[in-house]
């Protein structure tokens, strides 16, 4: 991440955006034109990625995030790409998606998420749970695909008992 500009926790303080914490708000418009705001995901396991184009490792989470057999999750997870190098353009990251055939949403982060989650390193990969809590944080390694889908159906489980009683 050398030529990205560094997360300074001296100048933009300490991340809140900690195991526990509730995640911060954001709002952001995909590439495809859709307006996200975290608070409208509720009730969902969140699956945010922090990444850039250029890094080798967010490339293998990529792929870690297509082997998630999101129909299995009944439409109680979302995964979020952002490329939070400002160097980076929409349309550069659209090129990119369509050219790998992601099929998850994908934003340009035009909201600050890279200080609001204090990304020092990429990818940086964060599960926030139907409430809104970050369960999992991630920085600079790809997750392993079993480690990634046994959390999810862990935080799906545990939505599911919150419901029914």
């Amino acid at each position: 991440m050398e030529s990205m500009r560094r997360y300074d926790p001296a100048v933009h303080g300490q991340s809140a955006a900690q195991v526990g914490a509730s995640a911060p708000e954001f709002a952001l418009t995909t590439l495809d034109g859709r307006s996200i705001r975290l608070s409208q995901l509720r009730g969902r396991v969140v699956v945010l990625d922090l990444m850039a184009m250029w890094c080798d490792t967010c490339l293998g989470e990529l792929e870690h995030l297509r082997g998630l057999r999101m129909e299995a999750y009944g439409g109680g997870c979302e995964v979020l790409v952002v490329d939070v190098d400002d160097r980076e353009s929409g349309e550069a990251l659209d090129a990119f998606r369509k050219a790998g055939r992601y099929p998850f949403e994908f934003s340009i982060d035009t909201d600050g998420l890279r200080d609001k989650f204090g990304v020092q390193f990429v990818p940086t990969v964060l599960l926030i749970d139907p409430q809104g809590i970050i369960r999992f944080r991630s920085a600079n390694t790809a997750v392993p695909l079993e480690s990634l889908a046994l959390q999810i159906d862990q935080l799906l489980d545990g939505a599911a008992s919150d419901a029914v009683a």
